[in-house]
């Protein structure tokens, strides 16, 4: 259905319990939603703990991922405040990158009232929420709640049907797209209906709308291509949004963070600079009612097109009709929003950190807070740590003064010691979670100590076999099997982090030899992905960046070759399992080719 009179999610939640469309539970998911997780569980258990509690009426999914996980949003994170025995959100606050929070302000009466709370900054927010019906008569009024849709059957581009290769690559079942034989698709890449991809394009990352058609030569990392458009030769598009109906002509370079809206011609030649925005000139009358929110989008828009004298468009190229939008922070920007326009840099495509200027924060600040402010000593998200077991609840990592390495010190051999008596009882993985988590809490030390601690003990438990070979392998595949994922249970899942800190504990370990076969493991267990252990490998620090001359240097590199070599043989199975494919295809179409020629020599016999 379509509801033109909706402006917000509000608007759209009112309008659907007004028209009677929601009768019972139903699943409130954002509107760039992309997931494959399987509900059937998570509304098995909102529908038994709604049993228990009437007012439990909205279930929210979250993942567990540590502050520097790649998926974690640096602009849009949050500390919730748990029951420890029912999992229910007591308080939730939101963290931006700027202003930078330092401190989150539970209130008084949540504490009170309950005996034990967990305090998360390691949960992510999955935007897919399990509710019922009684959710609806709330937001009615409630203009304001978070941005959502209701689930469709599916959120594919052009809405078809795809097939998921190897590599996490989806391309449509219905073969309408053509794909040269010399095009190169990289892992976690979508290709739609009926595009056309030329010879010696390379694709990564990507997702490509259908009914495109991609040049020969062009290179296209890390970006979002929309419906019909079209992509010349020799392009290189990287970490950027192309909106439909585009025309991309040929040599030209869409730097990082761009992002070119619908109809936008740019080339030949073109050469954008990072965060360049683009769109065609606005057309007079095509507004349509004139409301308050129309009136500041024609605002924006006039003042887009007042800039153009000041900018210099020879870069977009002969045939270009686009204009350029000028990045400026706005006049009246609410520093109490996640959208103020610093905190927005923290979450557009291609942004790092590093491109938040250090000094454009300050000046910022002091412009609006004075000299006194909290945040004249602004740092990056970064640095932020895990908020659960910090007994003053900062959202920085803390300094460990000389009493707090011996505290650190003591907490090691705690660790060690709940350890080995897990492994020598055989206690369960939860068990020995709990038991870690405890520890944590009790020790106020960062997750990451827990981890390193977790990791050296698994490693250290592995038996070393003289002769090595089949039977070494089994010793470690059967420890993995049985405690790797105690990694993850202790909180802040990050892959990541969770290879380093391996490498950084073999290299100095008489078990540097089963580095190797430690990382084949834990990555046929699912602890870690292909996609985790290339990030781990371009990292510097995993080939000792950071350390001086040395014998610990020495060996990092010898573990980091030996995970270049587990990326070849990962790399060699995908190109194997591709010509087989490949084969298999010609083999067909060879067996098709000839019994039509069969069929034609017969009618031409009967004649």
């Amino acid at each position: 259905m379509t509801a033109k009179e909706t402006y917000s999610a509000g608007d759209a939640m009112r309008d659907i319990y007004t028209r009677g469309l929601v009768t019972g539970d139903f699943i409130l998911v954002m509107g760039d939603l992309v997931s494959n997780i399987n509900l059937d569980e998570v509304v098995r258990v909102h529908r038994a703990r709604r049993k228990v509690n009437k007012d439990a009426i909205m279930t929210m999914v979250v993942k567990e991922a540590a502050v520097e996980h790649r998926t974690r949003s640096r602009g849009d994170s949050a500390v919730f405040v748990l029951d420890s025995e029912t999992s229910e959100c007591l308080h939730y606050e939101p963290a931006f990158a700027y202003p930078k929070k330092r401190l989150a302000q539970i209130p008084r009466e949540v504490l009170a009232s309950h005996k034990e709370v967990e305090i998360r900054y390691d949960l992510l927010d999955c935007s897919i929420d399990i509710c019922s019906v009684e959710v609806s008569p709330p937001v009615c009024c409630n203009s304001v709640i978070p941005e959502a849709s209701v689930l469709y059957d599916d959120n594919y581009p052009g809405g078809g049907r795809y097939e998921y290769t190897r590599g996490n690559v989806y391309i449509t079942k219905d073969n309408s797209s053509v794909i040269d034989r010399t095009a190169k698709i990289g892992r976690n890449t979508l290709i739609g209906a009926s595009t056309q991809i030329g010879e010696n394009v390379e694709i990564k990352a990507s997702v490509i709308g259908p009914n495109c058609t991609i040049g020969p030569g062009s290179i296209i990392e890390n970006s979002y291509i929309f419906a019909n458009t079209t992509i010349g030769a020799g392009c290189q598009i990287t970490r950027s949004i192309v909106g439909s109906g585009v025309e991309i002509k040929d040599s030209s370079v869409v730097e990082r963070g761009s992002l070119i809206g619908d109809k936008v011609i740019i080339g030949p030649g073109a050469k954008l600079k990072p965060f360049d925005r683009l769109s065609v000139p606005w057309a007079a009358g095509a507004s349509g009612d004139d409301d308050d929110d129309e009136g500041d989008e024609d605002s924006d828009i006039e003042d887009a097109e007042n800039d153009q004298d000041s900018v210099d468009k020879s870069a977009l190229g002969p045939d270009s009709n686009a204009i350029v939008w000028v990045d400026k922070p706005p006049e009246d920007d609410d520093l109490e929003s996640p959208e103020n326009y610093l905190n927005l840099r923290f979450m557009r495509i291609g942004d790092d950190v590093p491109d938040v200027p250090h000094s454009d924060t300050e000046s910022e600040v002091s412009g609006t807070e004075g000299d006194s402010s909290d945040e004249d000593d602004y740092d990056t998200h970064t640095d932020a740590g895990s908020v659960s077991g910090r007994s003053d609840l900062s959202l920085s990592h803390p300094v460990l003064s000389e009493g707090g390495l011996m505290a650190d010190k003591e907490f090691r051999s705690e660790v060690a010691q709940s350890l080995e008596r897990a492994f020598a009882e055989g206690h369960s993985v939860d068990n020995a979670a709990v038991e870690l988590k405890t520890l944590r809490m009790a020790s106020n030390v960062p997750l990451v100590r827990v981890k390193e601690a977790v990791i050296s003990g698994i490693v250290d438990q592995i038996p070393l076999v003289e002769d090595g070979g089949a039977v070494q392998r089994k010793e470690v595949t059967n420890t993995i099997a049985r405690w790797g994922q105690l990694i993850n249970k202790i909180g802040g899942i990050d892959p990541v982090e969770t290879i380093s800190l391996l490498q950084r504990h073999c290299a100095s370990s008489p078990r540097m030899s089963l580095f190797g076969q430690i990382l084949a493991a834990l990555y046929q267990m699912d602890i870690v992905e292909e996609d985790d252990i290339r990030a781990w490998h371009v990292l510097p620090t995993s080939q000792g960046s950071d350390l001086q001359p040395g014998e610990l240097k020495t060996n990092v590199g010898k573990t980091w070759i030996v995970g270049a070599h587990m990326i070849h043989q990962l790399d060699e199975q995908e190109s194997d399992e591709d010509e087989s494919e490949d084969e298999e295809g010609a083999s067909s179409n060879t067996k098709t080719g000839t019994g039509g020629d069969e069929e034609d020599e017969d009618e031409e016999e009967s004649e």
